[in-house]
């Protein structure tokens, strides 16, 4: 990149707090040192090409961290020279209209997320940028000093006559400048407003996206609390049916031996108590014989407990032996490939997957052991959602067809719109159609 300085800039609080080459920033990312001033913290940074004059005439705006040790994290890799050099035409910071690279202006769409949108105004991010590499604090060899003798020739090449004839193509050239700088500045102006809606555009979008999951979250809360009351309220009703029902029964119970105990006692009182005794006495009979049938019948029933608890504690000790040893020989065959891997990552080459919901998913090195052992548990972390919300929603994906049951006890089955992003699908409400979506409404 002969004639041309890169470097990167580091900003806090819309404010320069440091500059290196990027050279020096390679350094970081090669973890020869660190930089201890940003131990653990992540912040906003900008990738920029320098001319000689000291014009910024490109920039890329990305978001990096840093861990205890002032290392740039493992899981960063963003390629700064290939976004640069797709990137879109922006401000004139002096030097003609940079090529810019932001969130909001992103030519490479997973690599969004890892950018930010800079601040645009008289004193926003632009100007502490232009002022910083205008102080020169890092030392670049300019050329001011040829500009400025450049400018003055420039205007000593003027022709100079007393002739009002001459005054006329002066005037025309003139006028031709001004016209040429009124343009260059309204495009200058065209492309700041340019930017300044695209980032309040992501800025809404952004906004919006957090307010969908908030809420979707807060529904899917609350749908759960009314399922577990509606539960908690039909096994009450069903204990006070069963309830109701025992009393019914001692009820008629007792008003039978009422009946029978008056009919006795008007065939004497001498009669009715031995008939009194000899019940009163089968019934603690058959209770202490009805008591320990329970007894004995619980007792089985633990001893049976025991022993299948016994068995299981063994299956499973048996299971995670065998399972520690799977992963021991799955720790063996991965360790010779995870050199090569970091080798790859170091040298710029992307991992990236494709899996509905997420599309082009972009695999850190240090994370791509965790995505093979489990592709699609990954996916659903990624997605924000749990394994199984996501198992249900891809099924939903590849076929998206009502799941309500027919009368007949069948599936519907009735076409319905996809959902195409796993954090705002519902099961129970995004797999119905609108008669069993209908059907789901709470009743007033």
């Amino acid at each position: 990149m002969s004639g041309f300085t890169e470097a990167i800039v580091f900003f806090k609080d819309n404010k320069v707090v440091k500059e290196m080459f990027f050279s020096e920033f390679e350094a970081v990312l090669d973890d020869v040192v660190g930089i201890p001033d940003f131990t653990n913290q992540a912040l906003q940074a900008a990738f920029v090409k320098i001319d000689a004059d000291l014009h910024v005439v490109g920039a890329v705006f990305f978001l990096v961290s840093f861990d205890e040790t002032g290392k740039v994290s493992a899981s960063w890799n963003i390629p700064l020279r290939h976004l640069m050099d797709r990137g879109s035409k922006g401000l004139d910071l002096g030097g003609g209209p940079i090529q810019l690279v932001c969130r909001s202006l992103c030519p490479v769409a997973w690599h969004k997320d890892q950018l930010w949108d800079p601040v645009v105004g008289d004193q926003g991010t632009f100007y502490a940028l232009s002022k910083a590499i205008k102080k020169n604090r890092l030392g670049i060899v300019s050329r001011p000093a040829q500009a400025e003798k450049g400018k003055e020739k420039e205007r000593h090449s003027l022709p100079l006559s007393e002739d009002v004839a001459d005054v006329v193509p002066i005037s025309e050239a003139v006028n031709r400048a001004l016209e040429k700088a009124f343009q260059e500045k309204l495009a200058s102006l065209k492309d700041e407003e340019k930017l300044s809606i695209a980032t309040q555009a992501e800025a809404f979008r952004s906004r919006t996206d957090d307010l969908e999951k908030k809420y979707t979250k807060m529904l899917g809360e609350r749908e759960k609390q009314i399922a577990h009351l509606k539960k908690l309220v039909l096994q009450a009703q069903t204990g006070q049916q069963s309830l109701q029902k025992q009393l019914t029964e001692t009820q008629d119970l007792l008003a039978r031996h009422q009946s029978e105990l008056e009919a006795q006692v008007s065939h004497g009182d001498a009669h009715a108590q031995q008939q009194l005794d000899m019940l009163k006495e089968e019934y603690e009979r058959r209770f202490e014989l009805q008591l320990a049938e329970q007894l004995a019948s619980v007792n089985q029933q633990m001893e049976q407990r025991e022993r299948e608890l016994l068995e299981r504690s063994t299956q499973i000790v048996d299971i995670r032996a065998e399972l520690r040893g799977l992963r021991e020989q799955n720790q063996q065959l991965l360790g010779g490939d995870n050199k090569l891997i970091q080798e790859m990552g170091d040298k710029g080459i992307i991992f990236i997957a494709y899996h509905p919901g997420v599309e082009h998913l972009v695999i850190p090195p240090a994370e791509l052991q965790e995505y093979l052992e489990n592709a699609n548990e990954y996916v659903a972390k990624r997605c924000e959602v749990d394994f199984e919300h996501y198992k249900l929603w891809l099924e939903h994906y590849h076929l998206p067809i009502c799941r309500g049951l027919n009368e007949d006890g069948d599936i519907c089955g009735e076409p319905i719109d996809k959902v195409l992003r796993p954090v705002l699908f519902r099961p129970g409400e995004s797999d119905r159609c609108s008669h069993h979506a209908e059907s789901l409404a709470p009743v007033e």
